[in-house]
């Protein structure tokens, strides 16, 4: 076409064709027509073929498709041809900038206009004819945001610096336009709880494009409490979950790092251990005390909480024995750090009449006890082996002597 027209004049006849058949389509209330029309506008790119100097007239005409569909969308509720156009448009940019068209500051503006349209997409029917948000609604917002970070991200792949910040600003627009049609009463609450669970995601996400290793988890952590904290104070359920979430997510990150003779303690490493760490406890607090439905995470939590205090004070200790090059052995010192720690579980579980918190305590006395007679022993002369089991003794007979008394308490 274009060896017959010149660019502006195919630009214009394919924009005409595709708003006639737009209309058309609204006024017959033909849905059909519409897709033919969509399905052809977006066919027509790649039936005619173009070179590097009609991006201008590519991305412009792919945008005005866009926007045509965006005006059947103010009057029907076609999802079909949302998500049709929206694939159209992926293709569309995609292909062209394969074949090696780019032009990093044009393709950023356009994705933006197209980001813009796609959002604006995904609710406008519900918003303006007051529909509840369904699961294709949710599903085009997903993916609209998936497409604009994965396809900036590869815009500007000379920028990494900003990859994280550009994911966090995207966030940001999405949870600032949540709130802002949640408190003017437009849209349902399914459609606020997207929007937040995504800019949520996008957050999420942005935390380890811009953060390394430890500070990344450092992020992840303070995220959690903040979710957890807030989504129990306004008695939301899905943001308090969201934070747990992101907390596992943080915990199973720190088993893949490895770190070795750090500073004890004053290290990023085991800042962000016990900040993950921390943040079990402080979740186990939160929905203790409160009324949630979701009270039974509590003890899930604490539990793990435990477990991930064994594994740093595990860790921790062999650091300290390694950084200072002491001579004493990892297993057996693993062991009493063990112990101390069920020693503060079981005093705190009796100030607090906790029950569940003694079991812990119990179990980890268990566990010791096996661990030392195991394996630690074998190691130890025969003189250190008696002392170390009269010390053992006389810790189980000390904690099982408050226990009892503790029970007997409860029974008067």
């Amino acid at each position: 076409m274009y060896d017959i027209f010149s660019p502006a004049i195919a630009l214009g006849l394919l924009v005409l064709t595709a708003v006639a058949g737009g209309l058309l389509s609204v006024r017959q209330d033909a849905f059909a027509v519409a897709v033919l029309s969509t399905l052809g506008g977006f066919m027509s790119p790649f039936l005619i073929g173009s070179d590097s100097s009609n991006t201008l007239f590519l991305f412009s005409y792919l945008a005005i498709l866009d926007f045509v569909v965006l005006y059947l969308a103010f009057h029907k509720n076609w999802c079909f041809l949302n998500f049709l156009s929206f694939i159209g448009t992926a293709l569309a940019y995609t292909a062209y900038n394969v074949g090696g068209y780019s032009d990093t500051y044009m393709n950023q503006v356009f994705l933006v206009l197209y980001f813009i349209i796609f959002g604006a997409l995904a609710f406008l029917y519900n918003v303006r004819h007051k529909k509840a948000t369904t699961l294709p609604d949710i599903l085009l917002m997903s993916l609209n945001a998936g497409f604009f970070i994965t396809a900036t991200i590869e815009n500007l792949f000379n920028y990494s610096d900003m990859h994280g910040l550009i994911t966090v600003l995207l966030a940001s627009v999405y949870l600032v336009v949540s709130l802002t049609l949640h408190k003017r009463g437009l849209g349902d609450n399914q459609l606020f709880y997207s929007m937040l669970g995504i800019g949520l995601t996008l957050v999420t996400v942005a935390i380890p494009l811009q953060l390394d290793k430890e500070w990344c988890n450092i992020a992840w952590a303070v995220e959690a409490l903040v979710l957890v904290y807030g989504g129990l104070k306004n008695e939301n359920i899905w943001v308090s979950r969201s934070g747990v979430a992101v907390l596992v997510l943080a915990s199973m990150y720190q088993f893949s790092l490895y770190a070795s003779k750090l500073y004890p303690v004053i290290n990023s490493y085991s800042i962000s251990f016990l900040l993950i760490t921390a943040g079990f406890f402080f979740t186990y607090y939160m929905f203790n005390r409160s009324n949630h439905v979701d009270r039974k995470i509590a003890w899930p939590a604490a539990v793990y909480g435990v477990i991930l205090t064994l594994k740093y004070i595990s860790w921790e200790v062999m650091n300290v024995i390694n950084y200072f090059e002491l001579s004493f052995d990892e297993r057996f010192a693993i062991s009493l750090a063990w112990v101390a720690i069920a020693i503060v579980l079981t005093v705190f579980g009796v100030i607090k009449d906790n029950k569940g918190f003694r079991f812990i305590s119990f179990g980890i006395f268990g566990i010791v006890l096996c661990k030392i007679l195991l394996l630690d022993l074998s190691m130890l002369t025969v003189a250190l082996r008696v002392m170390i089991l009269l010390i053992m003794g006389a810790i189980l007979v000390g904690v099982s002597f408050v226990y009892q008394r503790d029970e007997k308490k409860v029974e008067k």
